[in-house]
């Protein structure tokens, strides 16, 4: 059983524009998860590039929420924080610091390859992360990693 947690948000236009995706354009997406947008197929481009507004500055991260997105709506629709997620999926700390330490959405793939290992991770011990999260979490990293650490060690302070 999929466990997810209840989050009343508005959707996020990437989502809505991915939920309109037939299933051949999101298994374009799902396969490219993890790779930087200089090394996606011609099938995962073509498809970002229908759905990317022009005018994105934040193509990378808009690119790698893009692939994430759709690798977690074919399991179905997560609303629970990435932090939490990663939390009860047991995730070593020092992967998850690995990740925070990281450059901002980098174009050689390693911010890419780890944090699709995160969260395919977590998806696979059953915790779908909120999509509406990821694109804005991205595009804010730095602003983003601030709220995830407090998250994830709130979490361990009231376990204890």
């Amino acid at each position: 059983m999929i466990k997810t947690e209840a989050v009343n948000e508005k959707e996020h236009f990437l989502v809505s524009r991915l939920k309109t995706l037939g299933k051949g354009e999101l298994v374009a997406l799902r396969r490219a998860f993890g790779s930087p947008l200089s090394e996606a197929s011609g099938a995962a481009l073509s498809v970002f590039y229908k759905i990317c507004p022009k005018e994105e500055e934040k193509e990378e991260a808009a690119y790698l929420a893009s692939c994430a997105i759709a690798y977690i709506m074919h399991y179905g629709y997560g609303k629970t924080p990435l932090s939490h997620c990663l939390k009860k999926a047991e995730v070593s700390e020092s992967r998850i610091k690995a990740l925070l330490n990281n450059k901002w959405v980098d174009k050689d793939g390693f911010f890419h390859s780890k944090y699709s290992r995160l969260v395919r991770y977590a998806v696979s011990k059953d915790w779908l992360p909120d999509i509406n999260e990821i694109y804005p979490a991205l595009t804010n990293w730095w602003k983003y990693r601030i709220a995830f650490i407090k998250d994830f060690y709130a979490q361990v302070k009231e376990e204890q």
